[in-house]
């Protein structure tokens, strides 16, 4: 049962990524951990740029995974050797604080996937809306999940506040922005 799910789960993940992100655009994932979905979206999506930001921090781990806790150094390592070409930029950082700086280049991007802080993914969502260009993707993970309620919660008010219109399966997320 438990390889039906992920199966399931990344098929459509990956089917997301074919159809939501632009091929050929300028993209980032928010919370990398080791890499699976940033190389299912560089793959799938061939993007001219694609930051990957995760500040590889044991103390932002969740309960989820507190017991399964690897060398944050070496999987940052691992990460930082698969992502060695000019298409990608690996950021050990925050997320705030990368997009302050790609804001700051006024490079607007054509999606953004964020898994990043799941206990915070509102402020996530602010950080990174401005920098998506108009009708660009907002996407993200773990909307739905019991281990993760105030996923749920902030994506619904963010959305809300903003009058756009959510789009959610299996766990996944998305919207355009609308600005």
């Amino acid at each position: 049962m438990r390889l039906y799910f992920h199966l399931k789960y990344n098929l459509i993940r990956a089917l997301l990524f074919l159809i939501l992100f632009s091929k050929k655009g300028y993209g980032a994932e928010i919370g990398v951990w080791e890499g699976f979905g940033a190389k299912l979206i560089y793959n799938l999506s061939r993007p001219r740029q694609l930051h990957l930001i995760d500040p590889y921090e044991a103390k932002r781990c969740d309960k989820v995974y507190s017991d399964k806790i690897p060398d944050m150094d070496k999987m940052y390592e691992k990460v930082k050797e698969w992502s060695k070409n000019k298409y990608i930029t690996l950021h050990r950082d925050t997320s705030q604080n990368v997009a302050k700086k790609i804001d700051e280049l006024k490079h607007w991007l054509d999606f953004v996937y964020i898994d990043g802080d799941h206990f915070d993914v509102y402020n996530d969502l602010t950080y990174w809306y401005d920098n998506v260009k108009p009708n660009g993707i907002i996407m993200g993970d773990d909307y739905g999940v019991k281990g993760y309620p105030q996923i749920k919660k902030d994506v619904d008010r963010f959305c809300k506040e903003r009058e756009i219109k959510l789009h959610h399966i299996h766990f996944q997320f998305w919207f355009r922005n609308e600005t």
